[in-house]
């Protein structure tokens, strides 16, 4: 009876033992089932509630891609630029803006001589990226890494450089998304994107008769049809935004090392107007320019503080990569040897500048090459006459545009910053108006700090006199946007006179606060305005796949891209003629585009009769004839090339022609008998 008590306590025992292991045994399973039954409801839920469709994947996916490709590019370009130029300034961010300038100009160049040898393809482009990966593909890394070095400088930076970086980043931003979204502006769907589509259909840079752009020196055209090959169109307007966001930084790391506030001040200065800030993402050239043209300060920088013939060397490799963007850029040569000449006022000075002239020229080399083996005409299409240019062609292009008068040309910077509007005559560009505004200030400056900034003051001179006497001889060359290659310059010193303005008082008041107020405003403006054009055109629904590509592009360029569409249905083998129509990008391969908007001019000065000029274009296999009446209205009202004569001879010859009713508003399609 008394061993009774004692087995039954020893296995209450033996239980409470085991009742721990059993109770977590139980727990582990019921949180299993509790976590599979969150993740089937979640499931459950998601099977009828989805956040993403398919069509929002894959465009967020060919999103990232493009930025992956765009990137990848600058990157390697980095490498190069670092593999031949480890340090070349004191700001890191300055260097590495020059090394990422070096390294893509090589890309351009060598992207021009596979192309001229009939490389242009995907294939080949993705070849190339895959060489250069394996022997540059440390240096790339490298170069990427030193870059969190310069997010941390920002992160210590003052309040109003927070400022400043947040605004510009607002409005890169903004950029960005224009980038993204299918190319819509004008000049990409005339000749910065429609030439590398061209290239790459032919396999080849051969010459393309329609598009006498293509006579133009094509750096950043190279560079696009190489990102174009790997991606898309979007990944070449990306890559030309990141072309901008670079010259940014090595304005920022320049500026910062003359005076700290000269770097972020003359970024905003350098994004301070409306085309400024919205230009990047237009898939445009004018950035590559800048770009090579803050290298090329860089490297004059590096010099004035301790000349050496290997500077003056990288200085004239980024000026003859600059020249290969644009004809106009070439004014980097006299006005860069003019600022290597004060860097350094002696006779090895001298010298040295005439080695940054002459490495500039020879580097710029490629692209009259290019056009002498094509059409034995160098400067082609401006200059020299040949099958596809006549003479008269050239004379009546440069008279299109009256030259405005002597006194506005002799002030092209204060006329391009109070008269100068986006897509406007004249200079029709807005730079806004802290370029000029901030530019007195220098002169707040000690003496010391100014003779440093003399180097890039006479650049920047010299260039204005260039662009000054370059307006008198035609109006086309008053567009400020065929000068961005001072605008660094310009926004350098005009942070440096910002400097200026902050060092000074008058009694109590300091005039760097009132100064840095005017800046602020100014961009936080300007940051109003894009966010107000950005929210007008909706580039989101389409980059989000809410919205078709075909949708996006019908709302942003309206019957122009549905009446090209609607081309698609004409009979296989049609050859469409556009007459005042420049915009080809969304009508290949079946339109022939009227780049220069004279092909009407151009047939009645070579061939006259209407019969004849029907007769021609049979010959050319031209089964189609497109009207932009619009085009061909405002052409009558302003075009003083034209007679009456030569618009009763177009209607005659329309007449002759079976008009189609298949054209949008705006437009008029004929057939040839």
């Amino acid at each position: 009876m008394s061993e009774a008590p004692s087995e039954k306590g020893a296995a209450d025992t033996a239980q409470a033992v085991k009742s721990p292991l059993q109770t977590g045994t139980r727990l582990t399973w019921l949180g299993l089932a509790a976590v599979a039954m969150l993740f089937a409801v979640v499931a459950g839920y998601y099977v009828s509630h989805k956040p993403v469709t398919p069509d929002n994947a894959w465009a967020s996916l060919r999103g990232a891609v493009d930025l992956l490709l765009a990137g990848v590019l600058v990157a390697l370009g980095g490498g190069i630029g670092r593999r031949l130029a480890p340090a070349p300034h004191v700001s890191t961010a300055a260097s590495l803006c020059m090394q990422a300038a070096i390294g893509l100009g090589w890309m351009g160049l060598g992207a021009l001589l596979v192309g001229a040898l009939g490389g242009a393809s995907p294939a080949v482009a993705w070849a190339a990226l895959l060489l250069l990966g394996a022997i540059f593909g440390r240096s790339a890394l490298r170069w990427c890494a030193a870059w969190r070095g310069r997010v941390a400088s920002v992160a210590r930076a003052g309040r109003a450089a927070h400022a400043a970086f947040a605004l510009a980043g607002v409005a890169l931003g903004l950029a960005l998304l224009e980038a993204a979204a299918p190319p819509v502006h004008f000049d990409a769907l005339v000749y910065h994107l429609e030439l590398p589509r061209l290239f790459l259909a032919q396999r080849s840079f051969a010459l393309t008769a329609d598009n006498p752009f293509w006579g133009l020196p094509l750096m950043g055209e190279a560079l696009y049809t190489w990102a174009l090959a790997l991606g898309r169109l979007q990944t070449a307007a990306i890559l030309g935004w990141m072309a901008a966001v670079l010259a940014l930084v090595g304005v920022v790391g320049l500026g910062a090392s003359w005076a700290k506030p000269a770097g972020w001040v003359g970024m905003l200065a350098l994004i301070g107007g409306v085309s400024l800030s919205a230009s990047p993402g237009w898939a445009y050239v004018d950035w590559w320019s800048a770009l090579f043209a803050v290298g090329m300060l860089v490297a004059l920088d590096a010099y004035r503080r301790s000349p050496s013939r290997s500077l003056a060397l990288l200085g004239g490799l980024l000026g003859g990569f600059a020249c290969g963007v644009k004809y106009t850029a070439w004014l980097i040569v006299p006005a860069g040897f003019l600022a290597f000449c004060v860097a350094d006022r002696s006779r090895r000075g001298l010298l040295n500048a005439s080695v940054f002239a002459l490495t500039a020229v020879l580097v710029a080399m490629p692209w009259i090459i290019k056009n002498t083996l094509a059409t034995r005409a160098p400067l082609y299409p401006y200059l020299g006459a040949t099958a596809w240019m006549p003479p008269e062609r050239q004379t009546a292009l440069m008279a299109s545009v009256v030259p405005p008068p002597v006194w506005i040309g002799l002030s092209a910077p204060l006329g391009a910053t109070l008269l100068g509007h986006e897509q406007a005559p004249g200079f029709a560009s807005d730079i806004g108006p802290l370029l000029l505004g901030l530019l007195p200030g220098l002169a707040l400056l000690p003496r010391a700090t100014r003779s440093r900034l003399m180097p890039a003051g006479v650049y920047l001179f010299a260039g204005w006199g260039i662009w000054a006497l370059a307006s008198t001889q035609s109006g086309l060359l008053i567009q400020t946007r065929l000068y961005f290659v001072v605008l660094p310059a310009w926004a350098l010193l005009a942070g440096a006179g910002f400097a200026g303005l902050e060092r000074s008082r008058v009694g109590n008041v300091r005039l760097g606060r009132l100064a840095a107020a005017v800046v602020f405003l100014v961009v936080g403006l300007l940051t109003f305005q894009q966010v107000r054009q950005t929210v007008n055109v909706r580039p989101a629904p389409v980059l989000l796949g809410d919205e078709s590509e075909a949708s996006y592009l019908g709302r942003r360029l309206g019957s122009t891209y549905y009446t090209q569409q609607a081309l698609a249905g004409l009979p296989m083998g049609s050859r469409v003629l556009m007459l005042w129509e420049p915009r080809a990008l969304y009508c290949a391969p079946r339109c022939v585009a009227d780049p220069w908007i004279d092909r009407w001019l151009l047939e009645r000065r070579l061939l006259g009769a209407p019969e004849l000029i029907r007769q021609a274009w049979g010959q050319e296999g031209v089964t189609h004839v497109l009207l932009f009446e619009t085009g061909r209205a405002f052409v009558e009202r302003q075009d003083p090339r034209y007679t009456r004569a030569d618009w009763l001879a177009l209607d005659e010859l329309l007449h002759s022609l079976r008009r189609i009713e298949a054209a949008g508003e705006g437009y008029a399609l004929y057939e040839l008998p």
